[in-house]
């Protein structure tokens, strides 16, 4: 897909809904177009409507709780929708279009008026519209809040201070709504996704980039309530990494060392040493470091033993052969 509002202008479209403090996705539709309308239930209301009570579905199916409350963009947000969920038992929370069906002909009307002037209606005596005149006129709609303001403190250009009357539901989905965005930007702070011309291979890697920041999100909760440390976003990966490589690692020219590669070495049986014919050498599998000046040391002779046959000098032949971790550190 194309959307030129879009950091990233093209690619495969994913719906999905997160919790609203930790970022943790709840639930996700993947977008394939006509196979994905034809999919979704609820037939008859709008398509981003039917998304949303899909989405909604999958979490009150997973948990078996009703209750929730959902914060939603203007794309999503209409009364349609507000109605459907309440069925469900469950609030939401948005802004919303001017131009929805159903909304008083007093909001699509726009009406000069004051900064922090607040006018509210009553739709179908549970949908609460409100217009609240900030720098622009700011259109929400909710089934849970209402028009009751309270003072917010606003910092000013010059650190100046300034108390303003705010409406709770504004400061509420002001808080609440970045659940999403903050599932976004994990995903896509150390994203490992590449180029490909197979769309399958696109949302095979999403799916694994989710479920790593999911389990990151875990890690922070369980931490923090033992009273531990909480690796960074980073470090989470990082270690990640570790654990699934395990004992598995490159060598420096032979290709990649396995735990087969450790038992053959290290299997306390004897080991011929012997010298190539050949006019060229090969680095040294022990003491030979590219990352220094000077670090690139090269012999002729090699094990003839291993399966590998890895290059080493005569003096490194009994470090490779009985230590582990016979790689030479330099400093």
């Amino acid at each position: 897909m194309y959307d030129s509002k879009k950091p990233t202008k093209w690619g495969i479209r994913i719906y999905d809904i997160a919790d609203a403090l930790t970022g943790y996705i709840l639930g996700l539709i993947p977008y394939y177009g006509k196979a994905t309308i034809e999919c979704l239930g609820y037939a008859g209301h709008l398509f981003t409507t039917r998304i949303v009570l899909t989405l909604v579905d999958i979490v009150t199916r997973a948990t078996g709780e009703t209750g929730y409350h959902v914060y939603t963009d203007r794309l999503y947000t209409n009364l349609s929708l507000a109605a459907e969920l309440l069925k469900k038992k469950i609030h939401i929370t948005g802004t919303i279009n001017t131009n929805r069906k159903g909304l008083p002909p007093q909001v699509k009307k726009r009406k000069r008026s004051s900064v922090g002037t607040v006018r509210s209606y009553v739709k179908n005596k549970r949908c609460h519209i409100l217009s609240w005149k900030d720098k622009r006129d700011v259109i929400m709609c909710s089934t849970y809040h209402t028009a009751r303001t309270t003072q917010h403190r606003r910092v000013m250009k010059g650190n100046l201070g300034q108390v303003i009357e705010k409406p709770v539901m504004v400061s509420e989905y002001t808080s609440n709504m970045g659940g999403v965005d903050r599932a976004d930007h994990y995903i896509s702070s150390y994203c490992f996704l590449q180029k490909s011309l197979k769309w399958w291979r696109k949302v095979y890697f999403f799916l694994l980039e989710v479920v790593i920041v999911n389990s990151f999100i875990l890690h922070r909760i369980h931490m923090k309530s033992k009273g531990l440390k909480v690796l960074t976003h980073l470090q989470f990966r990082k270690e990640l990494v570790k654990e699934l490589v395990g004992n598995v690692r490159n060598a420096a020219q032979n290709g990649r060392r396995s735990t087969s590669d450790d038992e053959k070495r290290l299997n306390g049986k004897l080991h011929i040493i012997a010298k190539q014919d050949r006019k060229h050498s090969a680095e040294c599998i022990v003491c030979s470091d590219r990352r220094g000046p000077g670090g690139r040391r090269e012999t002729k002779y090699y094990c003839k033993t291993c399966t590998r046959q890895p290059a080493m000098h005569p003096e490194c032949f009994e470090d490779y052969h009985t230590k582990k971790d016979y790689k030479k550190k330099y400093t």
